[in-house]
């Protein structure tokens, strides 16, 4: 991209993707749950590994997302009844009951739904399981149905025509992708594709993997992941036993070829959904933020100017947070948010949520230094200015007028009691920073925007910075202190 982008950045919010995915709560004594409630567990896309996120209220193994962040799921009233209840899409706590899966047409009937999926109208459709004879035996049979979110209402479509044992459904490209096993006794699972307006299901492939519990899902591509348990590398178990470890998977659509892309670390995980989100971030790190050593992380409120607790961080590696660091709001890792040594977060702790990047620079060698220092006092007026190094010591100030975008090759350093837009708006103030150091230190205060992907953030030692941070690494620390302007928080540079 350009070193600098005319007029400065753009208020936008970021989307960020993510797999959920639950325990069935019959089962969730296997995982590391309480036994009376299912487990909430946010997996890794690309190498399968799952992280415990938390409990659910008992919402059962059928999970679905819109596509524009209402999630539902089944809860199981006992005695053959089923309610559809709405959940929230980062916890999957139950946020409300929607209305009991009876049928449209005949109230008195219960649908027992074993998996849902949304279409890209956001309809949601079910499959519905009820035992029909074949052969002479009893055997659970699947039924395509239409499931009202307003109401919970049943409407069926058309039955499937053939055992579904253990299942997952998802809907991508126009049609619903089934993960079923068929046969009490042959525990393969197979994709079937089922077509939205008759039931019909038409075999894609076999797996080649045996197992128990098994849930499906698509990416905003249309790209289906699954997660199976039985054994990892596929066949049937030796013993007979089958394992209860969930792998995560990549499915072909058009054979059913399943390719091992790790283990979730969970057992008999049965609901599973891609799901986005927007997220305003204060902060983004291409690595990981961490606060420590009585380091702070606020933020400013649009509205009173003052100290609020709504900051937004957001890392495509870990946050850490300890010996008395403190971030108040909320935080969301791709990897993992570790509290430690009275560490404390105020608000909602994400992980596994989801990468976030920051525009490379590019920039042109050779251009002169800015040093400001012994109570030197600078103003730029509206423009864009470049510079190798750029050092703000000794008491120094820099006023802008307008808005100001300096490009920055080397190093960024401000120190020694130096003010920097102090009073400005930090979206006046904006540094496109290509190299590797930024310094913001002793007893220096600043106000501006800093943008940097290859850079590491640090404030500390009595520093004070206001506004929004783009780079590799942020690092708070000896009592630094980070204020995010919540003007600019979702900003995109």
């Amino acid at each position: 991209m350009a070193f600098a982008i005319a007029g400065g950045a753009s208020a936008q919010a970021a989307e960020t993707g993510f797999l959920i995915a639950v325990s069935n709560n019959k089962l969730s004594g296997y995982n590391d749950g309480a036994p009376n409630s299912g487990t909430v567990v946010a997996i890794d896309g690309e190498n399968g590994e799952g992280l415990y996120r938390g409990e659910h209220a008992r919402a059962g193994f059928s999970l679905a997302w819109n596509g524009s962040g209402d999630a539902y799921a089944v809860n199981g009233l006992g005695k053959g009844r089923q309610i559809l209840v709405s959940v929230d899409a980062n916890t999957l706590e139950v946020t409300g009951e929607v209305g009991n899966l009876v049928d449209a047409s005949d109230p008195t009937f219960n649908h027992n739904i074993a998996a849902m999926g949304f279409d890209d109208d956001g309809t949601l459709f079910g499959i519905s399981v009820r035992k029909e004879l074949i052969g002479g035996f009893k055997v659970p049979v699947g039924m395509l149905v239409e499931i009202d979110t307003g109401s919970g209402l049943v409407t069926e479509i058309g039955s499937l025509g053939m055992p579904t044992y253990s299942r997952g459904a998802t809907i991508a490209n126009g049609a619903m992708s089934l993960l079923t096993t068929t046969s009490k006794t042959d525990r393969e699972f197979k994709l079937f594709s089922v077509d939205l307006t008759t039931g019909d299901a038409e075999l894609a492939g076999a797996t080649g993997h045996y197992g128990r519990s098994a849930a499906i899902t698509s990416d905003e591509a249309g790209n289906l992941m699954a997660v199976m348990d039985g054994t990892p590398a596929g066949g049937q178990p030796a013993n007979g036993v089958y394992p209860t470890m969930s792998h995560l998977y990549s499915i072909d659509a058009g054979n059913g070829n399943a390719e091992l892309l790790g283990s979730t670390g969970y057992h008999l995980l049965s609901g599973m959904a891609w799901m986005s989100r927007e997220v305003e971030c204060g902060v983004t790190a291409t690595d990981k933020i961490e606060v420590k050593g009585n380091g702070i992380i606020d933020s400013i409120s649009c509205d009173t100017g003052l100290a609020d607790n709504d900051a937004q961080l957001c890392a495509s590696g870990d946050i850490k947070v300890k010996d008395d660091g403190a971030i108040y709001g909320h935080v969301a890792s791709n990897k993992k948010v570790n509290i430690e040594d009275n560490g404390y977060i105020s608000g909602e702790t994400q992980a596994k949520s989801g990468s976030y990047s920051v525009p490379d620079i590019a920039h042109v060698h050779g251009q002169p230094d800015l040093e400001l220092k012994d109570n030197d006092v600078l103003t730029l007026t509206a423009g864009t200015y470049s510079y190798e190094e750029v050092k703000f010591k000794d008491d120094s100030i820099l006023n802008v007028v307008g808005t100001v975008i300096i490009n920055v090759h080397k190093e960024l350093k401000f120190e020694e009691n130096s003010q920097v837009n102090v009073g400005g708006d930090a979206g006046q103030l904006i540094f496109y920073v290509v190299g590797h150091k930024v310094e913001i230190k002793d007893d220096a205060t600043v106000v501006a925007t800093i943008i940097g992907e290859k850079n590491e953030v640090k404030v500390k030692d009595n520093a004070d910075f206001t506004g929004v941070v783009f780079a590799k690494k942020l690092k708070v620390e000896h009592e630094g202190q980070v204020h995010l302007d919540e003007c600019l928080q979702g900003m995109q540079p």
